[in-house]
C-alpha cells in the first residue's frame, strides 16, 4: 500500500499527527491582549518573547547569564527575567518569565513550573486545560476557532490577526462590528456599599461611596482654594510636544479622558496651551497616566508651604503596633 497517497493515512495524519497546540488568551498588565502556549516540555515557570517584553515595557531584571535550550533546539543565553501580571479566565496572578526570542506566534509560554504550581492538567481531547487550584476549565484558543464562531473585543481581534498572519493552510474569516459600543458604554447599576461593609464600619459608609470620589471638593475660600499665578504675570502658558504611543497606552488614555470628562474634572478646550502626556508603570501591573507640567511649573509662582518630612513621619510612628492601610481613590483630587 502506498501510504503517502492513501486517504486513510491522510486522514490519520491530519487528525493525529499534527494536532493543534493548546493556547489560551491572556491579558497582560491589564491592557495587552495576547496568547500563551501551554508547554509541558518547557521546564521553567514561563517564557516571554523579547520583542513583546520590550514593546510593552514589561518590568525586567538583570540576572546572571545562563544557557537554555530554545524552542528550535539551540542553546540561547538568558540574562533577563520579566515580571508581569496576567488575567486568565477570571483570576489574576503575577509571574516571572525568562526573556528570550521565541520566534513563534505566541508571546508567552507557560511551562512545567507554572503547571506544577497551579496544579494544571491538559485535556487534549477536549482542547482545554483544567486549573485544579482554582477549579476552572479554560478552553484552548485554537480549539474554539476551528469550525466555530467567536465573539471578541477589539483588542482580542487584533491579537488573533497577529497570531494567524503566518498560519499555513488555514483560512480565517473575520467580521467587525461596532453595534455593541453603546451597550458597553452604558453606566452600570450602582453597588450598595452598605451591604458590603461589616457593621462596625457602616457609619463610614459615605467614605466608601465611589460616587463621592467622582466629585471635586467644595470651594473653601481664599488661602485654601488652589490657584495658579504666573510669574511674570504676562507670561504665556507653554505647550509641549506630542509623543507616539503604543496601542495599550492609547487605550488607557482614552479610558482616562472619558472618565474625567464624565466626572466634570476636565472639559474640551481649544486653548493654545498644552502639556504632554506620558505613562508610568504601576507596581502591580498596568499603566498610570501622568501629565508633564514641568514647563508650566517653570513660570509659576512658588508656594513654599512646608510639607511634612518623611523621616519625621516615620519616626513618629516607629513605636506603633497597629497600622491602617487605605487605598485612596483619586487622592490628588
Amino acid at each position: 500500500m502506498d501510504w503517502q497517497t492513501s486517504s486513510e493515512w491522510s486522514q490519520f495524519q491530519q487528525k493525529h499527527m499534527r494536532p493543534p497546540p493548546i493556547t489560551i488568551d491572556l491579558i497582560v498588565n491589564n491592557v495587552v491582549n495576547t496568547t500563551a502556549l501551554i508547554d509541558c516540555g518547557c521546564l521553567c515557570y514561563a517564557l516571554v518573547d523579547k520583542k513583546f517584553a520590550y514593546r510593552h515595557c514589561l518590568e525586567r531584571y538583570q540576572i546572571p547569564a545562563r544557557m537554555i535550550k530554545g524552542v528550535n533546539g539551540k542553546l540561547s543565553e538568558i540574562n533577563e527575567v520579566a515580571r508581569f501580571s496576567f488575567k486568565l479566565h477570571g483570576y489574576e496572578e503575577t509571574a516571572y518569565a525568562y526573556v528570550m526570542n521565541l520566534s513563534s506566534d505566541e508571546d508567552v509560554y507557560l511551562g512545567r513550573g507554572w503547571m506544577d504550581h497551579r496544579d494544571v492538567s491538559i485535556a487534549p481531547a477536549k482542547k482545554s486545560i483544567f486549573i485544579h487550584s482554582k477549579g476552572i476549565r479554560v478552553r484552548s484558543t485554537e480549539g474554539t476557532l476551528q469550525g466555530g464562531v467567536r465573539r471578541v473585543g477589539a483588542a482580542t481581534f487584533a491579537a488573533l490577526l497577529r497570531r494567524h498572519r503566518n498560519a499555513p493552510n488555514s483560512v480565517q474569516i473575520f467580521a467587525a462590528s461596532i453595534a455593541d459600543i453603546d451597550k458597553a458604554l452604558q453606566k452600570k447599576k450602582p453597588v450598595d456599599v452598605r451591604a458590603l461593609l461589616p457593621k462596625q464600619y457602616q457609619e463610614f459608609c459615605e467614605l466608601f461611596n465611589p460616587k463621592e470620589a467622582e466629585k471635586l471638593p467644595p470651594h473653601r475660600g481664599p488661602g485654601v482654594d488652589h490657584k495658579i499665578e504666573l510669574e511674570p504675570k504676562d507670561a504665556q502658558p507653554p505647550w509641549g510636544p506630542l509623543y507616539s504611543m503604543s496601542r495599550g497606552e492609547l487605550l488607557v488614555l482614552r479610558k482616562e479622558l472619558t472618565s474625567l470628562l464624565e466626572k466634570g474634572f476636565i472639559r474640551v478646550s481649544s486653548s493654545p496651551a498644552a502639556a504632554p502626556v506620558l505613562f508610568a508603570k504601576k507596581p502591580g501591573g498596568g499603566l498610570r497616566l501622568c501629565i508633564d507640567y514641568r514647563a508650566l511649573n517653570a513660570i509659576t509662582r512658588k508656594d513654599r508651604y512646608p510639607l511634612p518630612l518623611i523621616r519625621e513621619t516615620l519616626n513618629s510612628i516607629s513605636k506603633a503596633k497597629w497600622f491602617t492601610k487605605l487605598d485612596v481613590v483619586a487622592a490628588f483630587h
